[in-house]
């Protein structure tokens, strides 16, 4: 009996120690070791070096094919090819830019005049002799003309493109892409009455996705605020917000924040440049043409609703596209006195690049697989 008892008692005690250790076993595997703010950002780090690489093998790659290939070279020529042959359309849109833009060059010309080019034509002198004064006068033309057309392209530009920008596509049989994008912003910005009262069929989800803000005065100065001064202040708040997220910092940090400087960078250097005679304001022609041909883009972009990140994507993938197009569009605009209309030609010249992406889109999409669905819907 005592030998049983001693058998059981010793089981029991055998029973409790295994358990026991299995328990603590558990609770070391589930405990789950944080990462150094040093392992944090090395491993940020070598992510955003290997997105960079990525994307400059990206741009080179398709940038010989994109560049002579694609054919967004001829875009600011047909431009003005359509803007003659349809000119009874867009002329209603040349008055009030016009007055506009006279306007803006005489509040930027008369202070330039007075204040910088006295020194340019000095400096220029002493170095070039009598040919000094005739660059600076040239000089002082195509700076006058680039910082007008900036401030007026960011002021009120906008207004008239977009109505540019939909006069090409109507008049080229694509109204069903700006009704379209018309109803889903009635509907996104919580506008559903009026679709009721025009007898328009209302889209499935009905729900507003955001409340309108009806303060136009102070929409409309912050959104040219935003242009007239291209860096996203609003990012920094952003990223001090974030500064004790170990998973931001390992996979989107050092990218934006990279993204960010690299802006500043370059619109520093763009201003240093700019006032290197004659071949400074050539230079900023190359240095912003894909910004340049994104901005003559951006309706399409707004109305088949692509983000900037999207956008982003878009423009490393096809960087010799939007390089091509930029530089032909910025020679046209840097004309003195006349720019308006190559701006105005340009906008029409990349409304006629997004007819080309909405019918080539609509190809890819009409191409489905054996469920009926579209194998490359993504791409533009």
């Amino acid at each position: 009996m005592t030998q049983n008892k001693i058998e059981v008692v010793s089981q029991l005690d055998a029973s409790t120690y295994i358990s026991k250790n299995d328990v603590l076993n558990e609770s070391k595997k589930t405990e789950q070791i944080q990462p150094t703010w040093f392992q944090v950002y090395r491993f940020g780090l070598q992510n955003s070096i290997l997105g960079v690489r990525d994307t400059l093998v990206l741009i080179f790659c398709n940038f010989g094919n994109d560049f002579f290939l694609s054919g967004t070279l001829k875009y600011p020529l047909l431009g003005i090819v359509e803007y003659i042959k349809r000119f009874n359309l867009y002329s209603k849109f040349i008055t009030p830019l016009f007055l506009f833009h006279i306007g803006t060059i005489t509040m930027v010309g008369v202070p330039y005049m007075i204040l910088i080019f006295p020194l340019q034509a000095t400096n220029l002198s002493m170095i070039f002799g009598v040919f000094g004064v005739v660059i600076a006068l040239i000089q002082s033309f195509m700076e006058i003309n680039a910082i007008s057309l900036l401030v007026s392209k960011c002021m009120y530009f906008d207004t008239y493109m977009e109505g540019v920008f939909e006069s090409v596509l109507k008049a080229n049989g694509h109204s069903d892409f700006i009704i379209t994008y018309k109803k889903n912003y009635l509907v996104k910005h919580g506008r559903v009455p009026i679709l009721e009262l025009a007898g328009v069929e209302i889209p499935r989800d009905p729900k507003p996705l955001k409340r309108p803000n009806n303060n136009i005065f102070w929409n409309y100065m912050k959104k040219s605020l935003k242009k007239l001064v291209p860096i996203n202040i609003a990012f920094v708040k952003f990223a001090w917000s974030k500064r004790n997220d170990k998973i931001y910092w390992m996979d989107k940090a050092f990218p934006e924040v990279g993204y960010f400087i690299f802006t500043i960078v370059k619109l520093l250097f763009i201003v240093v440049i700019s006032n290197v005679p004659i071949v400074g304001p050539l230079t900023v022609v190359l240095l912003a043409s894909s910004m340049r041909a994104k901005g003559n883009l951006k309706y399409y972009f707004k109305m088949t609703g692509y983000d900037h990140t999207m956008i982003r994507v878009l423009v490393h993938r096809h960087y010799g596209q939007f390089f091509g197009f930029g530089v032909v569009a910025g020679i046209i605009e840097t004309v003195p006195f006349v720019s308006f209309l190559g701006a105005i030609s340009n906008q029409i010249g990349g409304a006629l690049w997004a007819i080309q992406l909405i019918e080539l889109k609509k190809t890819r999409d009409s191409i489905v697989n054996k469920n009926g669905e579209p194998i490359n819907p993504i791409q533009p």
